[in-house]
């Protein structure tokens, strides 16, 4: 099973941004200062970030920072952080005027409405711009969703930020390429920060993950990162969701369930039936039981009577008290055990183990027999499903374990 360091990506994706902080200035390449910026927006308590959004600021109200179309980026980041300021007026005035010059010359190749990364800092600010620009930018974002995947992903971005509808995106999202077109690191990071910003197409996340992971360490060197900024910020966004809020598919499909029963749970997880892989693992765990019964030597017929009983069946073959009377029994009548029983310690281990897995029996046994499909019982959430889930892999690894009693053989 594939294991990834979210903390530890993350970390290296922090260092990385705050040195280029430290290397860059604002004047010089206002769009990776602001890029930077965005990085670390949901970090705005950072010692230094305000200090760094305030050289943004001065550089934004300067005259230089319209002399250069390519400069709408860095003006739009500024205004996104500004968006709640009383001035954030003189910004958008230098945006408008340059969206202006550029709405007409938009054809020719090298216009910064054509680049998707500019474009996608515009759309952040799409709810301060007057219907016909919001209008106009979309119809370019939409006709420039082509190449390759990174930059598709950004102009799909950026026509959701613009208003066109999320399904409409995700219809296109799943036509445009395969997953086989992403040979490189940039395509991987903007098509997995696509999907996890905007929850689309999200089965293919943890996949992705694990492809993102192999292909990092390709580019490291000297304790950098070497990745345009662009793509780093985008880096550190997806791995910052994915560390504070992770996908349940990225937990199901990173956390080392056995291999027998990941088969019989993955499917009905996927589909989002999180009730019924619950109830068919307890329902395999019953059944390893009654064959590490019927492998210990007890009678057949004792198993078919005693399994239409769970709670019964668990305290026969395992639990080493009497419930009734909470006496504990000789340990020659337990005919399954996890230890020798020698000592308190052992002891407990083994009631604890026989109570868990009573009580997960009870808990969550079939509720869709009983119950109508918006029951309580059945209405699980997906990071419910998982912690149920990771109790009775637990509980199906010790039972796999299992040593048989040879007294309780003798004796049995």
């Amino acid at each position: 099973m594939v294991s990834i360091d979210f903390y530890k990506i993350l970390e290296k994706t922090k260092k990385e941004i705050l040195k280029r902080f430290e290397e860059i200035n604002v004047e010089s390449y206002p769009v990776d200062f602001a890029w930077l910026l965005y990085a670390l927006q949901g970090e705005k308590d950072y010692p230094f970030f305000d200090d760094m959004l305030e050289k943004l600021k001065v550089w934004s109200f300067s005259e230089a920072s319209e002399r250069n179309d390519k400069n709408i980026g860095a003006l739009a980041v500024c205004a996104y952080f500004m968006r709640d300021c009383n001035d954030i007026g003189k910004i958008l005035e230098k945006i408008k005027t340059i969206l202006g010059r550029n709405f007409i010359k938009h054809k020719f190749r090298h216009n910064v409405l054509n680049d998707p990364s500019e474009i996608f800092l515009v759309s952040l600010i799409s709810n301060h711009l007057e219907v016909n620009l919001k209008s106009q930018l979309l119809k370019i974002a939409t006709k420039n969703i082509n190449g390759p995947p990174s930059r598709k992903m950004l102009f799909l971005a950026s026509c959701i930020n613009l208003g066109a509808s999320l399904n409409d995106i995700e219809t296109i999202a799943k036509k445009i390429f395969t997953l086989s077109e992403l040979r490189n690191i940039e395509n991987v990071i903007t098509t997995l920060w696509f999907y996890e910003k905007y929850e689309i197409l999200t089965e293919e996340i943890p996949s992705l993950l694990i492809k993102l992971n192999e292909m990092l360490f390709e580019l490291e060197e000297d304790d950098r990162i070497l990745l345009p900024t662009h793509y780093l910020a985008l880096l550190y966004e997806l791995i910052n969701k994915e560390f504070t809020n992770p996908h349940p598919l990225t937990l199901f499909s990173l956390y080392p369930f056995d291999d027998e029963l990941r088969k019989i749970i993955e499917g009905y997880f996927k589909s989002k039936k999180y009730s019924t892989a619950i109830s068919e693992a307890l329902k395999k765990i019953k059944e390893l039981l009654k064959e590490k019964a019927r492998e210990s030597g007890m009678d057949i017929i004792k198993i078919e009577n005693l399994e239409t009983k769970e709670r019964i069946f668990i305290r026969e073959l395992l639990n080493p008290r009497i419930p009734q009377n909470y006496q504990e029994k000789d340990p020659k009548k337990i005919p399954l055990r996890f230890s020798e029983l020698k000592d308190k310690g052992e002891l407990n281990f083994q009631e604890g183990v026989a109570l868990l897995l009573e009580g997960a029996w009870t808990a969550f046994r079939h509720p869709e027999a009983h119950y109508p499909e918006d029951h309580l019982s059945r209405n699980l959430n997906p990071y419910e499903s998982i912690a149920i889930l990771i109790l009775i892999d637990y509980l199906w690894k010790q039972i796999k374990e299992i040593n048989f009693n040879q007294e309780w053989r003798k004796n049995g």
